[in-house]
């Protein structure tokens, strides 16, 4: 199979983008051609935050822990059997 690469042979196209590469600091181009580019979203900066957030934020919720605990020590935490029925149902 034979590439067309507009008319100029393949060693002429590697020539031209080696000759280009080394002339200049610029952007390689061949007969016209741009070279490939590279853009970043802002959404790059919007995870990298998002990130650095979630591993500042605790493994464990002490005010959800400590509320549950006088909860269960007082006597006043109840268990709804339908949920904790129907959340060991929806596990299997």
């Amino acid at each position: 199979m034979k590439i067309d690469a507009g008319g100029i042979a393949a060693s002429q196209v590697q020539t031209e983008w080696n000759t280009s590469q080394t002339n200049n600091a610029g952007p390689a181009t061949i007969q016209g051609v741009e070279g490939d580019r590279t853009t970043l979203s802002s959404d790059s900066s919007t995870v990298k935050a998002l990130v650095i957030q979630a591993l500042a934020t605790p493994d464990v919720r002490q005010d959800k822990v400590q509320s549950l605990r006088q909860a269960v020590s007082s006597g006043t935490y109840q268990v709804d059997p339908q949920k904790l029925a129907s959340a060991m149902v929806s596990d299997i």
